[in-house]
């Protein structure tokens, strides 16, 4: 069985399904378009989730040294060891 297709009035690239009356959309420069910039809103996305991973991972590395430094600071001020 196969579908036919008929062009929807004063539409260049959309078209009914016959059989069922869906509407089909023939554009692929649209859609093309379409497809890149989800690509492009994604890569976005993911390097904005990389960014906070590199900000975390800096402010546990910072909570460290400072928890270190203290340690030292107080070694040098009691002398304790």
């Amino acid at each position: 069985m196969s579908n036919k297709y008929i062009q929807v009035k004063d539409e260049k690239d959309l078209y009914r399904d016959a059989l069922s009356n869906g509407i089909v959309n023939n554009d692929d420069k649209s859609y093309l378009l379409y497809k890149k910039k989800k690509q492009a809103s994604k890569m976005a996305k993911q390097s904005q989730i990389d960014a906070e991973n590199r900000i975390n991972s800096i402010e546990k590395k910072i909570d460290s040294l400072e928890k270190n430094l203290s340690a030292i600071l107080e070694i040098l001020t009691n002398g304790k060891s």
